[in-house]
């Protein structure tokens, strides 16, 4: 059991590790998940979010560190894949697979329910709560079959600060790591749903698999931002896939 290799997940904007709670148990029978839980939110939301994407990837390479991680996958959502990406560019060689998912290399979101500079514009106290819960409610596509998803969502979401909220608007904002795709090595796994709003096809997931050199490709239908939650057998089936492929392609790297 000790020699599973590791795979770390990272969350998105608003979210916790507790939001691969339809994932943890089964990607655990083959590997040692290790579900981080960024800086401003959930278990962590005592703490003020870095306010740029930098901050939270070099957070998270010290808390690998620190467990003494040394290579691992890495998966990232949304927000989550951003850092995935800058922490691939910052330590290529420690990431044996990537997967990129309900993501892009952009930080503007022209295709959100509002785009993000228009967020940062109206963020106040006041509106903090409301924009929180339209924000949450985007990420589904059948706000009424997925109740009990986003009512938990928003219970998560609740546990971060308003200058948390503000400080992961202002770091996906300013960041673009389209510079870094043709740079990536690792074999990487772009997964996106058919109805995603806030990351759309052409700037975002298309541009990760054309760019990105090793790259695969996953669509899944009738799903929008969350697809772990709301098709999590699909979702958990396609992760496992494609890290066993990248397992028997390289049978050295699983160690």
């Amino acid at each position: 059991m000790e020699n599973k290799p590791t795979l770390v997940l990272i969350h998105g904007f608003l979210s916790g590790p507790e939001y691969w709670h339809k994932q943890i148990n089964t990607l655990s029978e083959r590997y040692n998940v290790q579900a981080i839980c960024l800086k401003g939110f959930s278990t962590r939301g005592h703490e003020v979010a870095p306010d740029s994407i930098e901050g939270f990837a070099n957070d998270v390479i010290r808390l690998l560190e620190g467990q003494g991680i040394d290579s691992f996958y890495l998966l990232g959502h949304s927000m989550g894949g951003m850092i995935a990406q800058q922490i691939a560019h910052c330590i290529p060689q420690r990431v044996k697979g990537l997967i990129l998912y309900g993501t892009g290399p952009h930080g503007s979101l022209p295709g959100r329910f509002e785009p993000i500079d228009y967020s940062i514009k109206k963020a106040s106290i006041e509106t903090f709560p409301s924009s929180v819960y339209l924000a949450v409610n985007s990420w589904f596509l059948d706000s009424k079959k997925s109740q009990n998803d986003i009512q938990e969502s928003l219970l998560l979401a609740s546990q971060a600060s308003f200058d948390s909220y503000k400080n992961g608007l202002l770091a996906m904002s300013t960041w673009d790591g389209e510079d870094y795709l043709a740079t990536f090595e690792m074999p990487t796994l772009i997964i996106w749903g058919d109805n995603d709003r806030s990351y759309q096809w052409e700037s975002q997931p298309f541009k990760l698999w054309k760019n990105i050199p090793h790259s695969s490709l996953s669509v899944v239908n009738d799903c929008a931002h969350n697809v772990h939650l709301e098709k999590p057998h699909m979702f958990n089936l396609i992760v496992e896939n494609y890290l066993e492929h990248l397992s028997l392609a390289n049978p050295e790297a699983t160690s």
